[in-house]
């Protein structure tokens, strides 16, 4: 577990990094741009893509509401 938690810390920092001009002059998020991220759902461990910059998504194959911090 302490591996997943990792390698999704590492994704996302590299995801902001990437895209560095989603944040507006104020520091802020640009609330029109989606940060679309590949990940495992927390039920059925099928990968799906999000949009990390809302508070949760819900998987395609289980229907299971994921939910994110930060």
């Amino acid at each position: 577990m302490g591996n997943m938690i990792k390698v999704v810390a590492v994704a996302m920092i590299t995801t902001l990094l990437v895209s560095g001009n989603s944040f507006t002059s104020n520091g802020e998020t640009d609330p029109n741009y989606a940060q679309m991220m590949e990940i495992s759902c927390q039920s059925c461990h099928e990968n799906i893509n999000v949009d990390i910059s809302q508070s949760h998504a819900e998987c395609t194959y289980c229907g299971c509401i994921n939910h994110f911090d930060g």
